[in-house]
């Protein structure tokens, strides 16, 4: 078994400090998706977030493992508005990457990976979600993090582990 404390490449991460998450505006529409248990969509209202235009909010109380291929030319970059949830991406079969995910914290990853967030506490997950394409990821991502650092964004060394286990998904097994 391989346990490291850096994240694979393909999982990139930083976090935004607490009390700025907290000064955003959420509409009540965006909070109802954080109750559903399945994984809700809302369009992004103004807020002073960069790169708006790439953006939604999302929601949801856990999401089972899936990937999404209607995005397989693009990379999500997530900025997590409320959590207490634990996210895993099998970065390659049989090799897991589970991170925890609070309030503040940005990562990206492939939306075709097998990705799925599990709850650790009763607080839903909300969510706003940049869908950036592959090709502009480097550029859009430098610009999207600059605009962050409005709000306070540092980085830092997250935590994860990394588990060479079997993982059943649907009829197929990694």
């Amino acid at each position: 078994m391989n346990t490291q404390c850096a994240l694979p490449r393909a999982l990139r991460r930083m976090r935004i400090d607490a009390a700025s998450i907290e000064r955003l505006e959420i509409p009540e529409a965006a909070l109802e998706c954080a109750a559903s248990w399945d994984i809700e969509v809302v369009a992004l209202d103004d807020l002073p977030l960069p790169r708006t235009d790439l953006a939604d909010w999302l929601g949801c109380v856990q999401a089972h493992p899936h990937t999404d291929p209607s995005w397989g030319e693009s990379i999500f970059l997530t900025l997590a508005v409320q959590a207490n949830h634990l996210f895993e991406v099998m970065v390659a079969p049989g090799l897991v990457t589970s991170m925890t995910v609070r309030p503040g914290d940005v990562f990206a990853f492939s939306p075709l990976k097998h990705h799925w967030l599990r709850p650790q506490g009763d607080d839903g997950f909300l969510c706003v979600q940049w869908t950036i394409p592959k090709s502009d990821f480097v550029k859009t991502y430098r610009e999207i993090r600059k605009g962050l650092a409005a709000i306070g964004v540092r980085s830092t060394k997250v935590p994860a582990i990394q588990s060479a286990w079997k993982a059943s998904i649907g009829e197929e097994t990694q």
